[in-house]
């Protein structure tokens, strides 16, 4: 039989936070909460009462009652070795007991039990690596917490991390285009379409990928007063930004970073922004980086599909120009959709929604009669990155208000199935 595994060390940190938060829910309850960044910048999430261990596999015959405290610490290193992910286990074990141990409990209440979520490969044995290893370490430098009322720990490592996905098959499901083995990718992606009687096809799907990278890929100079276009992968440059809280950084680094974590209303915390709006001065360059970067999800979307000749060459350009601008290539495998506002106000079907505008294009495309209710349960089963373009070149007043009430019902929409 395959041994199942899950590509844990490529997730984005706060993706494996999210991953170590929903998984907690399902085994102690949803009391469990976010609660806020830690010292080392990570997100604790907190659990009061009580926890039988006993209904959870693979953890024990004991049981809690009391305040928990959920660490995740994520390697995004590939490194195998059972011993040198044991001592970097270590550190971050030992930097948090002393964060706990230095504490001012008025300020910061002190656990009575403390969950540690790694994606860190340890050795079942009790040799070199082992996880017996990393409890006698907690035992022997939690003394001092002991003290102030710390009873106990679980360390949740990377086999019991799988065993837990396994068996709690909603929270592998909310995760999609991460928890699933990149040879298993496109089966997934069947199932998803099979799952829910969605009429567009895979094939349908991948199509609207590959001709979105064929006719999207050029930037056109005429209005430079030169007949010319180039390819976005040729003269992209990331841009400054300043973000909302007024720090500055670039445009596309930011965006894809954002893109890599999964954004479900139900797995992140209320205050935080899930959505990014991008403005500046026109001709700065702002549809130019949302054409890039829709480039670089489909190219992702289809990483598991066989490429047509025609484009090896536009993949090879994308790929050395995300390296000269120091990007990431995007892991997560978005259904990536980029809207022209200003094409869909000047159309005879913009008194429809946008899901159903997308659902006449879409259908258009693959010559195909496709639903918004379609579309909707394709959003709920896959994540993608939609990127409405073009707002301020739409003039009038009340088409521009029109498009903000659409958008604002759009993301509704996504909210009410959990996209």
């Amino acid at each position: 039989m395959t041994r199942i595994d899950y590509p844990l060390e490529l997730i984005d940190p706060k993706t494996f936070e999210q991953i170590g938060v929903a998984l907690a829910r399902a085994v102690l309850g949803n009391g469990v909460e976010v609660f806020g960044d830690g010292p080392d910048g990570g997100r604790e999430a907190t659990f009061e009462g009580h926890v039988d261990w006993s209904k959870t596999p693979d953890c024990g015959n004991d049981s809690w009652d009391g305040y928990v405290v959920i660490q995740a610490k994520h390697r995004s290193s590939t490194d195998t070795d059972p011993q040198r992910n044991l001592t970097w286990l270590k550190r971050q074990v030992r930097d948090e007991l002393e964060s706990w141990t230095k504490a001012d409990s008025n300020k910061r209440r002190v656990p009575q039990y403390l969950i540690f979520v790694t994606n860190a490969r340890l050795s079942p044995a009790a040799a070199e690596g082992g996880i017996d290893s990393i409890h006698r370490y907690i035992a022997e430098n939690s003394k001092a917490l002991q003290g102030r009322g710390f009873k106990g720990w679980k360390v949740w490592h990377r086999d019991q991390i799988v065993s837990l996905l396994i068996n709690y098959g909603e929270v592998r499901r909310a995760f999609p285009s991460f928890l699933t083995p990149a040879a298993e990718a496109l089966l997934h992606r069947l199932e998803s379409l099979d799952r829910t009687a969605l009429q567009p096809t895979r094939d349908l799907l991948v199509n609207h990928a590959v001709q979105g990278l064929r006719h999207e890929q050029w930037v056109h100079f005429g209005e430079a007063g030169a007949d010319s276009k180039k390819s976005i992968c040729q003269v992209i440059v990331d841009l400054p930004i300043q973000r909302p809280d007024r720090t500055r950084g670039l445009a596309l680094r930011s965006l894809v970073g954002w893109s890599e974590q999964v954004l479900r209303r139900s797995l992140t915390v209320a205050r935080d922004r899930r959505h990014v709006v991008v403005t500046g001065a026109p001709g700065n360059g702002k549809s130019t980086i949302s054409r890039y970067l829709v480039q670089l999800y489909r190219q992702a979307f289809l990483a598991s599909d066989s490429i047509p000749q025609s484009l090896v060459r536009l993949l090879d350009c994308n790929a050395r120009s995300a390296a000269r601008l120091g990007l990431e290539p995007p892991r997560q495998q978005r259904w990536p959709v980029r809207i022209d506002l200003a094409e869909w106000a000047s159309s005879d079907m913009f008194g429809k929604s946008f899901m159903q505008w997308l659902a006449i294009k879409f259908g258009e495309l693959a010559d195909q009669n496709v639903t918004a209710s379609d579309l909707r349960r394709w959003l709920r089963e896959w994540p993608w990155l939609v990127v409405f373009d073009g707002l301020d070149e739409v003039t009038n007043l009340a088409a521009r208000q029109a498009i903000l009430t659409h958008l604002a019902d759009f993301i509704d929409e996504a909210d009410d199935v959990d996209a």
